[in-house]
Parts: structure tokens; sequence; C-alpha cells
């Protein structure tokens, strides 16, 4: 079990856009993709935008590899229709 998890910067006047246009992209995934979490972070470091990290369950590796992170990410920048600053890695549950 792979969590591949990414976290959004988004700007304070995006949000509500964000949350739309996030929501219908990870309603549309494959079938195969699994145990779907959304969080919103609490701390805001900047007060100009807001984090947001998705966590996503892959039970087999070739799941995760054939994740397009970057259609996903594309959608949500298209509909914002400006750049969105993200990061991803991956975690392994250990306890």
């Amino acid at each position: 079990m792979i969590y591949k998890n990414i976290t959004f910067v988004i700007p304070v006047n995006k949000e509500q856009a964000f949350l739309e246009i996030t929501k219908q992209v990870l309603q549309e995934l494959p079938p195969w993709v699994s145990d779907i979490r959304g969080f919103k972070l609490i701390e805001q470091v900047d007060p100009e935008s807001v984090n947001f990290a998705v966590q996503i369950l892959f039970t087999e590796e070739a799941h995760l590899e054939a994740f397009d992170l970057h259609q996903v990410v594309k959608v949500i920048q298209d509909h914002l229709q400006e750049q969105v600053l993200f990061f991803e890695s991956h975690l392994e549950k250990w306890y």
C-alpha cells in the first residue's frame, strides 16, 4: 500500500473554485483509485494563500505508476486559469 500525498498552494481568492474542481476531478478517477482523502491545512503560513492536501491510496504499485498526477494538476490549473504550486510525496504506512 502506498499513499500519494499531493499538497497544493492556492491563492485565497481561488479557494472555492479549487474545491469545486478538485472534488469533480477526484470523483472521475479510475475505480482502482481508492481511499481518497482531502484536507485543508490549518496553519496558514502566507495570508495570501491556503494549502490543501489530497491523499490517495494505491494498493498496487502498478496503479501508482499508471496514475497521471500531471493530468489532475493540469485540469485544476486550466479551470483556475493560472499555475498552481504543488508538491507530491509517496507515503508508506509503518504504524
